[in-house]
């Protein structure tokens, strides 16, 4: 997430929505399961995967719409 903030691909307002945006709906994953989120090291391969995925289609998104 940080680097395509730092390569100005994104301003600082897209970085702290996207950010925000991607934790409201991960948190979020974890409540309609009625589970605690993991300790931020403790996130399974296949969940920071899906996250990670999460996060490039938020950005690419934000390119092509907002700026």
């Amino acid at each position: 997430m940080n680097r395509p903030y730092e390569a100005r691909l994104i301003s600082r307002d897209e970085y702290k929505g996207i950010l925000k945006k991607v934790a409201d709906k991960v948190v979020s994953g974890y409540r309609v399961h009625h589970r605690k989120p993991p300790p931020k090291l403790a996130i399974p391969d296949s969940t920071a995967a899906s996250i990670k995925k999460l996060v490039d289609e938020y950005i690419e998104f934000t390119r092509k719409h907002w700026s």
